[in-house]
């Protein structure tokens, strides 16, 4: 998605404002003249069942306003301001909607702040896959790039994964409100089998359409057709960006060819692309609600709600998969890709690996960060992620990335260790994989090497390769572990040596890990 640059002044503005006026506590209820609970949200869904599980209790407000494309939106600061007087911010999480991510941030008490994402096994969401360029953007250093390092947002289109939120929203209302817990308790089984009956709605459209493409206008699509079995086809990617004028006309080939009948449109996104689509085809437009926000008509029906548009949606769904249009889902390999890159995986994804997949020339990181090559990066991380100052992300990495091996060249079985100039081989067997769970929630694989003969007796006896990959797959960095002990190696948290392909200098290294 796109970043706004202009956010971080507006939110240093708010939180001086803020601690100036001492109202971190303040609550709507004295202004409204009620005794209601004010709480704040972000789209549409999260917004539609804290209304129905608060019911007469609680007033809530989207800072999204009606018809918003949240990929151009940027909060103002009567926004900011207004979920600062809130008493509870829920929205989908850090990871998931980085413009709430940094309007939570502004709130300092925690328990006024809910990110549903930590609810969720996050071995489930899906990959941004973000291609960095087509045929005319070839990347230069020889490796695939499928994101750009986020989440696909669109949970909240997943019946499953919004009962979850509703539990969460529910039990967060009863701890505020334990004198209506009875109540929430009544709405929130409602909502529940509602949200039972768009789920068995969907299994009945999907029931034999395992495979059948949907075309829509923005790739929104990505949990339901993960859920259900099918395959979305959209004309812009994730982030709402135009395909190039190749893809373009392969897409309007592909759509005639196919006699493609219907093509989903949004609500919320137009642009000049589904515009040509429209006009040089002859499939039928179908309107689809992707719920990031109402329209201006709807946010005025009272009766409107999570479960009434997703009604709508199925049935045209259903139009679209009753074509019965197979395609090859082109993403379906790298859809957990950033899941799996951060931890979070479940064990039979994890297989046996290869020393090839480490295959060839690699240099340490390590002296590109103690000469200032990298401090773009670290300024980047903690902008990112502020528990640390820019300062402190160095002092850690440089702990990290700390080795005396300047090269690793791995060919065949053969790994060679280059040291002060001098260099060290020796002939290394797979010897297994180690799962290995982390105290903030994530995991990593270690895949373990350990040496079968060498003339020289300076090498270690087991080498561990950690690359955020569980499976057989060409690495494209790697943090090494090298000891005599695996035991010792494993318990190693601190020291993880960090190794790009020797072919990159230290700009294309900083992009890579700008990108990631």
């Amino acid at each position: 998605m796109k970043r706004f640059l202009s956010l971080t002044v507006l939110i240093t503005i708010i939180v001086f404002i803020l601690v100036a006026c001492g109202k971190e506590d303040r609550s709507n209820k004295d202004s409204k003249g009620d005794n209601k609970m004010n709480v704040s949200t972000t789209v549409y869904p999260l917004q539609s069942f804290i209304e129905e599980i608060g019911g007469n209790h609680v007033n809530v407000s989207s800072i999204y306003p009606a018809g918003t494309d949240l990929h151009d939106y940027e909060p103002t600061q009567k926004d900011m301001l207004k979920v600062n007087q809130s008493d509870l911010f829920v929205y989908t999480g850090d990871d998931l909607d980085p413009v709430a991510k940094k309007v939570a941030a502004t709130i300092k008490n925690d328990k006024k702040k809910v990110s549903l994402q930590d609810k969720l096994d996050q071995s489930t969401l899906l990959t941004d896959q973000h291609e960095h360029g087509d045929e005319e953007h070839e990347d230069s250093h020889g490796h695939e790039h499928h994101h750009h390092g986020g989440y696909d947002p669109h949970v909240w289109l997943d019946p499953e994964k919004n009962k979850v939120f509703a539990k969460e929203i529910k039990d967060q209302l009863v701890t505020k409100d334990p004198e209506h817990k009875d109540e929430y308790e009544k709405n929130f089984k409602k909502l529940e089998k509602e949200l039972n009956n768009i789920d068995n709605k969907m299994n009945n459209i999907t029931k034999d359409k395992q495979g059948n493409a949907v075309f829509i206008s923005h790739e929104s699509l990505g949990y339901l057709a993960d859920r259900y079995g099918f395959v979305q086809k959209g004309i812009q990617n994730m982030n709402a960006e135009d395909p190039s004028q190749k893809k373009l006309t392969n897409l309007v080939k592909e759509i005639n060819e196919k006699n493609v009948k219907h093509i989903l449109y949004e609500d919320n996104v137009v642009n000049k692309v589904t515009e040509t689509i429209r006009k040089e085809t002859n499939a039928k437009p179908l309107k689809f609600y992707n719920m990031e926000s109402l329209n201006k008509e709807q946010s005025k029906d009272a009766s409107m709600n999570y479960q009434t548009l997703m009604n709508k949606n199925i049935e045209v769904l259903d139009k679209a998969l009753s074509s019965n249009i197979k395609v090859q889902d082109e993403k379906a390999e790298h859809k957990y890709d950033k899941a799996i890159s951060d931890g979070y995986f479940k064990d039979e994804q994890v297989k046996d690996r290869a020393l090839s997949d480490y295959e060839g020339k690699w240099q340490s990181v390590y002296p590109y960060l103690k000469n200032g090559d990298l401090d773009d990066v670290m300024k980047h991380k903690s902008e990112e992620d502020s528990t640390m100052t820019e300062k402190e992300y160095k002092k850690y990495y440089e702990k990290g990335y700390k080795t005396d091996v300047s090269n690793i060249n791995i060919k065949g079985d053969n790994i060679t260790f280059e040291k002060n100039g001098n260099k060290v081989t020796g002939t290394y067997e797979y010897v297994g994989k180690k799962i290995l769970d982390y105290k903030k929630g994530n995991r990593g694989v270690r895949f373990i090497f350990k040496l079968k003969h060498s003339d020289k007796q300076t090498l270690p006896k087991y080498v561990q390769f950690s690359d955020h990959n569980i499976a057989p797959k060409k690495a494209e960095h790697f943090h090494i572990f090298m000891g005599n002990n695996n035991e010792t190696l494993l318990e190693e948290m601190d020291h993880w040596p960090t190794y790009y392909p020797a072919s990159l200098d230290k700009d294309d290294i900083k992009e890579e890990m700008l990108a990631h």
